[in-house]
C-alpha cells in the first residue's frame, strides 16, 4: 500500500503502490512511480447492477447504470407497477470502498385490478383477497338479474388493451381477453356500450351590454347559448385532429354540456345558483362512435399546444355564435370513459340521474339530459326513457329497476296511512274495568 512508502523505503523505478477510496469509490488504478514522478490514480464511483430488475428497469440521470450518488426511475413493463417512484444509489456504511446498494430496493409488481368496476347485480369471487395481474374472479347475477353474455362470467385480470382509465391492468373476459364491462343487467333492460371523452375549459365569460351572468341561464337565452357553446366544442376539436375533421364530432355528439357555477344544475337544487363572478368552467361530454377515436382526441389534447389551440378556437367561436365576450380560456385535458347505455322498455317519465363523482374539474358531474332535450334550465330535467340516457354508474341502472317497486312501496305506505285516520276518526270509546270508574280508553 501507498502507506507504507516513507522516505527510509521510497518506491522504486517502476514500482506501484495501490490505495483505498471513500464509501461507494474505489480506486480505478494504483499509482505507479516512473523516473522519480508518480503517475496518477483515481476514486470513481462504484456500481449498484447493470439497472435491469425482473420485469422492467431503471431510467438513471447519468444516462447508463446505477453508480453510487446515481437517482433512478423505476420503469415496468405493461402490467406491472414499481413498488417505488425514484430509487437512489448510495451507501450508509463508513468503511473505506464499501458497496452501495440501491435504496429502496426497486421492484416491478402485478399491477392491481382491484374490485370489479361493475358491481351492480352481480356477485363476485375473486381468487385473492388483492387482486392483480393474471388473478381471476367468477361472477353470478343476483335475483332478477341476467347475464349480459352467459359465456362471460370468468374473469381474469389481464394487461390493458386500450389506455382507458388508470393503472395498466383490467379485469377482461377469460375467453375473449376484452375489457369485461357490466356482466348482468335488470331483467328486460337492454343495455349497450358507449366510449365517451369528458373534458372542461376554463374562461372569462363577458355577457353582452344589458345582459348578465343570469340572464345568460335563462329560458331560449340559454338554449341558444348551449347550442353555440356545443358548435364551439366541435370546432375545437377540428382544429387539433388530423385533416380538420375532429374525428366525426359535431354538435350532435356533445351529448352534455354546462357553465359552471353561472348555469349548475345540482342534484339537490331546484333551480341553478347564479354567481356575479365572469370566471366559468365548460363542461362537455362527447360521445365517440369508437373507442380508438376517443383515444385519438385524448392524445390531440395531451401537450400544452394541443390544449392552446383547442381553447383558442373555442373562444373565438363562442364570440361569433354565442353573443358574448370570451377573455383568457384554458383547456384540460380529456378523460376518456366507458359508460352504459340503458333502453328501459317502458315510456315512463322519470328524473334524469346526476353523476356524482368526486374528482375535482371532472366533467361527468354533469346532468345526463338528451341534446335535443327542451328542460328548462331553472327546472330539474327529465327524460322519456326510450331516449338514451347515459349511466357512468351502474347503479344508478339499478334505480330504474327498482321504481316500479319503490312506486308501489309508496302507494302501501299511503294506504295504511288513510286507513290508520279513518280508523281515528270512528274510533270506539269503551269502558275500562278498573274500580268502576267513568274513565275511558280510545281503540286505536
Amino acid at each position: 500500500l501507498c502507506s507504507d512508502v516513507r522516505p527510509s523505503a521510497p518506491l522504486r523505478h517502476g514500482s506501484a503502490c495501490g490505495f483505498r477510496c471513500g464509501p461507494g469509490l474505489q480506486a480505478n488504478a494504483s499509482f505507479l512511480c516512473l523516473v522519480g514522478d508518480y503517475m496518477p490514480a483515481a476514486c470513481e464511483p462504484q456500481g449498484c447492477g447493470p439497472g435491469a430488475i425482473p420485469f422492467g428497469q431503471l431510467d438513471c440521470d447519468t444516462g447508463a447504470a446505477p453508480v453510487m450518488g446515481s437517482r433512478c426511475t423505476v420503469v415496468c413493463e405493461d402490467g406491472y407497477s414499481p413498488n417505488v417512484a425514484e430509487v437512489s444509489c448510495n451507501t450508509s456504511s463508513q468503511e473505506a470502498e464499501a458497496p452501495p446498494t440501491m435504496s429502496p430496493p426497486p421492484a416491478c409488481v402485478p399491477s392491481p385490478c382491484g374490485n370489479f368496476t361493475y358491481p351492480m347485480g352481480v356477485e363476485i369471487e375473486y381468487s385473492s383477497a388483492f387482486p392483480a395481474l393474471l388473478d381471476t374472479a367468477r361472477a353470478t347475477c343476483m335475483a332478477g338479474y341476467e347475464p349480459v353474455d352467459p359465456n362471460g362470467m370468468e374473469l381474469v385480470c389481464g394487461i390493458k388493451n386500450e389506455p382507458i382509465g388508470v393503472g395498466n391492468a383490467e379485469w377482461q373476459v377469460a375467453n375473449t381477453g376484452e375489457r369485461a364491462g357490466l356482466l348482468c343487467t335488470p331483467i328486460g333492460i337492454a343495455v349497450r356500450r358507449a366510449v365517451v371523452v369528458d373534458g372542461s375549459l376554463t374562461l372569462e365569460v363577458r355577457p353582452a351590454p344589458g345582459e348578465t351572468l343570469e340572464d345568460l341561464c335563462q329560458g331560449a337565452r340559454w338554449e341558444a347559448l348551449r347550442a353555440s357553446m356545443a358548435v364551439s366544442v366541435s370546432l375545437a376539436f377540428a382544429s387539433v385532429t388530423a385533416g380538420g375533421d375532429g374525428t366525426g364530432v359535431n354538435a350532435e355528439s356533445v351529448r352534455d354540456i354546462a357553465l359552471v357555477p353561472g348555469c349548475d344544475v345540482r342534484a339537490e337544487e331546484a333551480a341553478r345558483r347564479l354567481t356575479a363572478d365572469t370566471e366559468q368552467e365548460v363542461r362537455f361530454r362527447v360521445e365517440a362512435p369508437e373507442v380508438w377515436i376517443a383515444l385519438s382526441l385524448r392524445s390531440a389534447l395531451e401537450d400544452e399546444a394541443g390544449r392552446a389551440t383547442f381553447a383558442s378556437t373555442f373562444a373565438s367561436a363562442l364570440e361569433q355564435t354565442g353573443g358574448v365576450e370570451v377573455g383568457y380560456c384554458r383547456a384540460a385535458p380529456l378523460v376518456v370513459s366507458v359508460l352504459y347505455v340503458a333502453r328501459p322498455p317502458t315510456t315512463t317519465t322519470v328524473p334524469t340521474t346526476t353523476h356524482v363523482d368526486d374528482s375535482p374539474g371532472n366533467a361527468s358531474n354533469l346532468p345526463v339530459v338528451p341534446w335535443q332535450s327542451t328542460a328548462s334550465p331553472s327546472e330539474p330535467p327529465t327524460t322519456v326513457l326510450e331516449e338514451l340516457a347515459l349511466w357512468e354508474r351502474p347503479e344508478t341502472i339499478a334505480a330504474v329497476a327498482s321504481g316500479a317497486t319503490a312506486l308501489f312501496c309508496c302507494v302501501c305506505i299511503a294506504a295504511c296511512m288513510c286507513v290508520r285516520r279513518r280508523r281515528r276518526r270512528h274510533s270506539r270509546v269503551q269502558p275500562i274495568e278498573d274500580g268502576g270508574g267513568d274513565e275511558a280508553a280510545v281503540d286505536p
